[in-house]
């Protein structure tokens, strides 16, 4: 597998609670009986207890505690997936609160199962609890089933002075280092987490995300180091690997961004040789009181095996646990008409009953109203300056407005159910006295959800300046969820101000990442596009509302010489831009000229189709970072072969380049278009897993779906072929798994000398010698094929005869797998049996041979067994237009029980026939769009419910019998009409014909065919 596996997103809801001292633990009575009621057979994650250790983790990840009363000091860390272990020096503690370091007392554990809900998935909840000195701590480890990563929580009360160093001394101001004594570093930073590592090649990477994007339009920021002295670093992520193993570790600092942290120190990690720690605990002296628990800032420890793909594809597996991303929820794309900056001034009914129409032509989910439809006024009012503070002096600010909308929001809620679309509001929290009216704001949101049934709430103008305002605002979240089911999502703003950033509150909603405007010349799709690959490292692009605007709306504002102005860009491709995220229309859509909607609706249709799935993957950025110049995109990897490519070709002049993508080398996959100037194609990674792609013109865009697939093929025989010349194979898979093939060999075909070859393959194995298993003496022979039925002999059909129109057909037994074969008997006039394809089987047993006749014109017909095989009787010719000349039909078994038969023809075209009866009857022969070369073909149902089809995709030549017989190709379909190319087996000129398929009890799918009459090839397929 070329990725690890995504994590499975269990469901869980038995709750285990167990309350545990440590004295009793000591008991390995008691210590049973925990383990009991744990259940680890039945749960993934573990968590116990014994001999003053503490052990917990899952599948994929082990971290191992010297209790310390309750004081934890990491021993060990263990990657289980990849099956090593990391080196810990001298334990200590991992957290310091306090400047006493020392082992904690009245410690106690309980373990409990945290069940799903609908934001979260289900956890073990590890409880620790400890006093040290005055202060008592609680921590909360979350394990989350096949998450290689461990959450932890802190809560403390009592009282506290911080640890903090003695004296803050500049590198530049520090002594020479002559003594191993000067190479000592106190400890002093209080931490949240940490660990001891062994070893001096410890290479790390610092991650600080931004926001404030109102001022900032360069969202991460990284600093690579090798460790050395102890030294601070900014930032959300700590990603380490060793320089000497393929070990990874990373620490996430679950808190907002640096610059909007509470009590900043100005530092998150700190680094010493291999000592890591997380810092800065969010909170100040002043916030710890006797009588409260207060939060500290979150850490999440996980572990990788120091490649870029693990640390991202950790990072994100445990990411998705936290929110669930729910399709009728979470899914929008929303408009907001707050981007062509009216503001206030045009929000009432009218105007919004007028957008829902050209909205929801669009393909618009959700409208959102922005600021203005309240009484209340905001400081962004156009109309009637206001204030984000005393909200509450007027007891009707959250209720509409009712100039605006005389008729409350009814209305427009109406019309937009009736048009299958949502109502979206924005809101502020009343800021002053950190957010102390937070239970009148909750009641407020909760009043209009139950009124108006709105779920959808952009949260603004908030500042989180004290941990009381953060507590406060958590308190308003958490009553509204609970209150409306968490049927509420919060859109959650991180434009300005002291905000959430991007790993706090992430259960509550998305994030409306930036506000860019035309008006003032600083909306570029580019940058837009930019912002969103560089977050898509390290954040989930499907929880980020990613903007896009009106190209046309002043465009005189723009210098007419800027190369990357939004009127350059189509606005499907403007659109594009935010499909990897959900998008958001920041327009007014009766502001768009008339041809911007037919432009664009056809892609929002395409992409909500397939958004769910193509959000549900890891999304990750591909190519080069965007600059408007550059080839760049995305990749959604949905399974370990499938997922989305979103693929951008900038303002350049290479209509061809090869992406980065997060595929292994040499995989061979299918890309199928969804919507932009892709066309479908079949592509192979390189040996650095690029893929070429291509675009035809300058800005445009392509989403595509990838089916990776795994083929070998092998010459049967090569070096000792049997005969010189050989043509017609047939494989079958018998009962022990191996595979046996058979194909006619002579000096040439019709001669005298041809006769029947047969070799077999073991599993695992090779192909063996070949050998003769069928002659005639005095003619030649042709087209054999092989067929096992579920129970009984195995058979093989096959035809004698100096020339085709004097066959006759033969039928012979195996009792041993072929062999030796006994029994041969030529069947009566007119039964040739399987003329060139396989038989089916149907649920009710009975044998179905495709057949055709030669002897007078060409016709198809076939022969049925009801016995097992014993007697045969035919069922046509198959009635046929007069000018149809058609033979050697494959059999295809669809869902609803209808056989499809599809045959070569003479008419340049693919002929099929339909039976509802199980083969008693069959419709006329008509012919399909699909090109035919008057070769053999040959097609099976596959255990998914899919057909797959092997042939030579091309039409006669004009004037002649038959076509060219290369290329050789693989096709798949999902009804038997529509036909997707999947992949060539052969492509050079020359003879590549008469292909022999089946699907083998493993899935694999397994193909012989004609190589230029001298071999016969076998090829291995394994679809996803």
């Amino acid at each position: 597998m070329f990725i690890q596996k995504i994590a499975t997103m269990t469901k869980q809801s038995h709750a285990l609670r167990h309350h545990i001292s440590r004295k009793s633990l000591i008991s390995s009575a008691l210590f049973l009986v925990f383990c009991s009621n744990v259940s680890l057979a039945q749960q993934q994650s573990y968590a116990h207890l014994s001999n003053d250790t503490l052990v917990m983790g899952n599948a994929r990840i082990e971290r191992r505690f010297a209790w310390n009363g309750g004081n934890l000091c990491t021993t060990a860390i263990v990657n289980k997936e990849k099956g090593f272990s990391y080196p810990i020096g001298q334990p200590i503690a991992d957290m310091v609160l306090t400047k006493s370091v020392h082992r904690g007392t009245n410690a106690s554990m309980k373990v409990e199962r945290v069940a799903e809900n609908d934001i979260h998935d289900a956890y073990l909840a590890v409880n620790v609890d400890y006093t040290m000195d005055s202060l008592q701590v609680h921590r909360v480890f979350r394990i989350y089933d096949d998450t290689p990563a461990i959450a932890c929580d802190t809560w403390i009360k009592g009282h506290v002075a911080p640890a903090s160093s003695a004296e803050k001394v500049g590198t530049v101001d520090k002594k020479n280092i002559e003594s191993a004594h000067d190479m000592i570093t106190l400890a002093g930073e209080p931490t949240i987490d940490g660990v001891q590592l062994q070893g001096k090649h410890w290479h790390g990477k610092v991650v600080e995300l931004v926001d404030v994007t109102d001022w900032n339009d360069n969202l991460v920021r990284t600093n690579r180091f090798i460790s050395y002295r102890k030294s601070s670093h900014r930032g959300n992520f700590l990603l380490l690997h060793n320089g000497e193993t393929p070990q990874g570790l990373f620490f996430i600092k679950e808190s907002p961004n640096p610059d909007a942290q509470i009590a900043y120190g100005g530092a998150d990690f700190i680094s010493n040789f291999g000592a890591f720690t997380v810092t800065g605990l969010g909170v100040a002296p002043e916030h710890i009181a006797p009588d409260k628990w207060t939060r500290l800032n979150g850490c999440v420890l996980g572990v990788t095996d120091g490649s870029d793909l693990s640390a991202m594809m950790a990072l994100r597996s445990y990411q998705k646990r936290l929110r669930k991303f729910h399709t009728l929820r979470d899914e929008m794309v929303m408009m907001n008409t707050w981007g062509d900056r009216s503001q206030d001034s045009r929000v009432n009914e009218q105007f919004c009953l007028r957008e829902l129409d050209y909205a929801h032509e669009m393909g618009i989910d959700v409208y959102q109203l922005d600021d203005g439809w309240q009484t209340g006024k905001s400081p962004n009012s156009k109309v009637a300056k206001g204030s984000f503070e005393n909200i509450w002096a007027r007891t009707d600010y959250w209720e509409p407005d009712t100039i605006k909308f005389p008729h409350g929001l009814q209305p427009v809620v109406d019309k937009a159910t009736r048009l299958g679309m949502k109502i979206g509001l924005w809101f502020n929290p009343s800021i002053q006295d950190e957010f102390a009216d937070w239970e009148r704001d909750a009641n407020a949101i909760i009043g209009l959800h139950k009124k108006y049934g709105i779920c959808h709430f952009k949260i603004d103008g908030i500042r989180i300046a004290s941990k009381t305002a953060e507590e406060n605002l958590r308190k308003l979240f958490d009553s509204v969820m609970e209150a409306t089911r968490q049927k509420v999502v919060f859109n959650l703003d991180v434009t300005a101000g002291r905000r959430f950033g991007f790993l706090t509150m992430n259960e509550y909603g998305n994030i409306f990442l930036e506000n860019r405007y035309t008006d003032w010349g600083n909306y570029y799709p580019y940058r837009t596009l930019r912002s969103l690959w560089q977050l898509s490292h390290y954040v989930q692009p499907e929880r980020l509302q990613i903007e896009f605007l009106n190209k046309w709306r002043n465009a005189d504002k723009y210098p007419q010489n800027d190369a990357f102005a939004p009127q350059r860009y189509d606005f499907s491709y403007v659109f594009a831009i935010a499909m990897m995220g959900e998008p958001l229309a920041w327009m007014e859509a009766t502001g768009l000229p008339q041809e911007a909607i037919p432009a664009i609706q056809p892609f929002v249709e395409k992409y909500k189709a397939v958004r769910n799935d193509l959000h549900q993957g890891f999304i990750f950025p591909i190519g080069e970072e965007p600059s408007g110049r550059s080839w760049t995109g995305f990749q959604s990897i949905t399974s370990d072969h499938s997922g989305y490519f979103l693929v951008f070709r900038e303002d350049n002049e290479e209509p061809t380049r090869s992406l980065h993508t997060w595929l292994p080398a040499h995989l061979r996959m299918k890309l199928e278009p969804v919507c932009g100037s892709g066309t479908q194609t079949v592509a192979n990674s390189d040996e650095n897993g690029d893929i070429c792609f291509s675009l035809p013109t300058k800005n445009s865009f392509a989403l595509y779906r990838y089916e990776t697939y795994e083929l070998t093929q092998e010459f049967i025989f090569k070096e000792q072929a049997p005969t010189p010349s050989c043509h017609a194979s047939t494989i079958t898979e018998l009962p022990d798994g191996s595979l046996l093939t058979a194909w006619f060999g002579g000096t040439r075909e019709s001669a005298d000398d041809v006769d029947i070859w047969s070799a077999r393959k073991e599993k695992e194995g090779t192909w063996s010698t070949p050998t003769m298993i069928a002659r005639d003496a005095q003619h030649a022979c042709w087209n054999p094929v092989l067929f096992q039925p579920e129970k009984g002999s195995l058979l093989l059909f096959y035809k004698t005869g100096p020339k085709v129109k004097e066959w006759k057909g033969h039928i012979a037994r195996s009792n041993n797998q072929g062999t030796d074969w006994k029994h041969d008997k030529v069947m009566k006039d007119g039964l040739f049996g399987a003329i060139k394809n396989k038989p089916v089987m149907l649920a009710n047993g009975r044998i179905i041979a495709p057949s055709s006749d030669e002897r007078n014109g060409w016709s198809i017909h076939f022969e049925i067994s009801d016995n097992h095989g014993k007697t045969w009787r035919k069922v046509g010719p198959i009635n046929a237009p007069d000018s149809a000349y058609v033979i050697q039909p494959s059999i295809l078994i669809h869902p609803d029980g209808t056989l499809q038969a599809i045959a070569r023809s003479q008419n340049s075209r693919l002929a099929q026939t339909f039976s509802h009866d199980n083969g008693d009857s069959w419709s006329a022969v008509s012919f399909t769009d699909f090109p035919q070369n008057n070769s053999g073909l040959d097609a099976v149902t596959l255990h998914d419910g899919r057909f797959l089809l092997v042939c030579n995709p091309v039409g006669n030549n004009p004037g002649k019998h038959g076509g060219p017989r290369s290329p050789l190709s693989v096709f798949l379909s999902a009804d038997g009409v529509r036909w997707s190319k999947l992949l060539d087996l052969e492509t050079l000129p020359g003879e590549y014909s008469y292909p022999a398929v089946i699907q083998g009890a493993d899935n694999a799918i397994h193909i012989t065919y004609t190589w230029q009459r001298k071999y016969i090839r076998y090829a291995r397929l394994v679809l996803p």
